[in-house]
């Protein structure tokens, strides 16, 4: 026969207690239950738990996925823009490159060693950079490929400004040689007697003529053609007074039978400074100006040289 149990319900009110009677088994089952709900219901506890814990850390995944889209976003902003600067660079280069070369071209004035393209080794240049930037491309591959063109950019930089720099200094040197390369007639005239061969106005015998006659009523103002020193004022034999003038480049000139000189020796002139006076100095028939250009010493027509 199995143990019963008498169980007793106080309420808090006046009614009467009430009691009943389960058996052990009964008792157990009770039990059981109860020790089961408290069982689940601490399940349910540690799983809401769980699921608050689990819901915390997908927002802070969220917002840790959305910082690093936006830093994403911010760095293909950041290439997109330095890609734009390479490439707008590279262009500033080359049309800096063709510039030089339409001015070597109109001046005359070749390259060292001929060499074409910016960086004068072929005319490699780097090529341009995509700007339309998508999530798929490998930044890294990008971010090599930009400063390799940066790095070849910067030579090219460098090799352009080395260009223009020899560019600058062949042209001044090339404007210093137009402005010291006799180009006017020396003095307001008219010519009686060429450069060259002729009958020697004294004994009617040939003679080589080694400048050029200009007439002109003495005193007449005589111009210095182009810049140069004055190495030389005074007498000199039948060509009576003389001025000399050194314009470098192997270039000099003479001005012969002069009544007159204006400058002295060691004077600089520039083109139109009037240096001396048509005269009539000397073994000549009448007033005017002989006048001589020399090249290295070789006595050249003076007419090549009148531009005006």
């Amino acid at each position: 026969m199995s143990k019963k149990y008498t169980v007793y319900l106080i309420p808090d009110s006046t009614a009467a207690p009430r009691q009943f009677r389960v058996s052990f088994r009964g008792l157990a089952a009770v039990l059981l239950f109860f020790a089961a709900m408290a069982a689940g219901a601490g399940l349910l506890a540690w799983d809401w738990s769980n699921l608050k814990s689990m819901q915390s850390q997908s927002e802070q995944l969220a917002r840790t996925v959305a910082l690093q889209e936006q830093h994403l976003a911010n760095q293909r902003d950041q290439l997109r823009l330095f890609a734009q600067k390479i490439n707008s660079f590279r262009d500033s280069l080359e049309s800096m490159q063709q510039f030089e070369q339409r001015i070597r071209v109109m001046t005359d004035l070749a390259k060292p060693g001929e060499s074409d393209g910016v960086l004068g080794i072929g005319g490699f240049m780097p090529a341009e950079l995509p700007t339309g930037l998508e999530p798929e491309v490998s930044h890294g591959g990008l971010v090599r490929e930009m400063h390799e063109a940066a790095q070849e950019l910067l030579l090219a930089s460098n090799i352009q400004h080395q260009n223009l720099d020899n560019l600058v200094l062949a042209l001044e040197q090339k404007r210093d040689l137009l402005l010291c390369t006799p180009s006017v007639i020396p003095v307001d005239g008219w010519i009686s007697s060429r450069f060259g061969y002729r009958a020697s106005p004294f004994t009617n015998a040939k003679e080589f003529h080694r400048g050029l006659d200009i007439a002109a009523p003495k005193g007449t103002e005589i111009i210095a053609p182009a810049k140069g020193r004055v190495t030389f004022t005074g007498w000199k034999g039948s060509l009576g007074r003389v001025v000399v003038i050194d314009h470098g480049y192997g270039i000099v000139t003479r001005y012969a039978h002069v009544n007159k000189s204006l400058v002295n020796k060691g004077d600089w002139v520039a083109r139109g400074d009037v240096v001396a006076q048509v005269g009539n100095t000397g073994r000549s028939t009448g007033s005017h100006l002989h006048y001589e250009i020399h090249v290295h010493g070789i006595p050249v027509n003076p007419e090549h040289y009148i531009l005006n």
